[in-house]
C-alpha cells in the first residue's frame, strides 16, 4: 500500500485536519500544520498499539496516552516522542500502577501501587509494604 493523505490542504501541504494512511494497519488521524503532525492526533501503530494526544513536529509531544495491544496503558507527558516527565504506567498483566517521573522514555522515579484482593501493596524505591484495605485510601495519592 503506497502512503496517502485524506484531509484538508493549504498551499499543496497537508494543513488542518486529516487521515494520513502509512498502511492498512498503520495511520494518524488528527491535525496537521505544514505538513507535519501537529496538534491533537491519534495513531495506530501496525503492532495494535494507538496513542492518541499531543503532537509536536511529527513526534509525541506534551500530554498524551499510549495503548498497547497488552492492555498496558501509559498517561502522562511526552518530549520530542519519548515519555518524560510526570506519568502513569498501568500494567495490565500484573495489575499495577507506576506514578512517578520519566526521562528519555524510562522511568526515573515511581511509586508502584498493585490492588490483590483486599490486600494494598506499595512498592517504592524497591521496598514493599503491605496495609490494610481500610489504609489504603490514605497512602494513593489524587
Amino acid at each position: 500500500m503506497q502512503r496517502y493523505y485524506v484531509g484538508q490542504w493549504e498551499n499543496d501541504q497537508m494543513n488542518g485536519y486529516g487521515t494520513l494512511y502509512f498502511s492498512e494497519t498503520r495511520y494518524y488521524e488528527g491535525e496537521f500544520y505544514r505538513n507535519q503532525r501537529c496538534g491533537w492526533g491519534r495513531m495506530h501503530y501496525d503492532n495494535g498499539d494507538v496513542y492518541e494526544g499531543d503532537w509536536f513536529n511529527n513526534q509525541r509531544h506534551g500530554s498524551g496516552r499510549l495503548l498497547t495491544i497488552r492492555g498496558d496503558c501509559y498517561n502522562g507527558h511526552w518530549f520530542e516522542d519519548k515519555k518524560h516527565g510526570y506519568g502513569q504506567y498501568y500494567f495490565k498483566k500484573q495489575n499495577r500502577m507506576c506514578t512517578g517521573l520519566w526521562s528519555d522514555d524510562f522511568c526515573k522515579s515511581s511509586e508502584c501501587t498493585q490492588l490483590l484482593n483486599k490486600e494494598h501493596h506499595t512498592f517504592a524505591s524497591e521496598k514493599s509494604m503491605t496495609t490494610s484495605a481500610l489504609e489504603k485510601s490514605s497512602s494513593i495519592r489524587h
